[in-house]
C-alpha cells in the first residue's frame, strides 16, 4: 500500500491503473484495503495529497 500511495501522491495514474501495479485484479478489493490502511479511498486520498501540494 505504500507503493499505491506513493503512485497516487506522485502520478496521474488512474486509480484502477495503480490497483493493478500494485498486484490487485480487483479494483474493489483494493479500495476496501488501502481504505482500511489510511482511513480514506483512494481518489480522496490522491485529492488531498494534491491540495497539500498546492498550497
Amino acid at each position: 500500500m505504500y507503493k499505491a500511495s506513493e503512485l497516487l501522491k506522485n502520478t496521474k495514474m488512474p486509480v484502477a491503473e495503480v490497483c493493478a501495479s500494485v498486484g490487485y485484479d480487483n479494483q474493489l478489493n483494493f479500495i476496501r484495503a488501502f481504505r482500511n490502511i489510511f482511513g480514506i479511498s483512494p481518489k480522496n486520498y490522491r485529492d488531498n495529497h494534491r491540495l497539500s501540494q498546492n498550497n
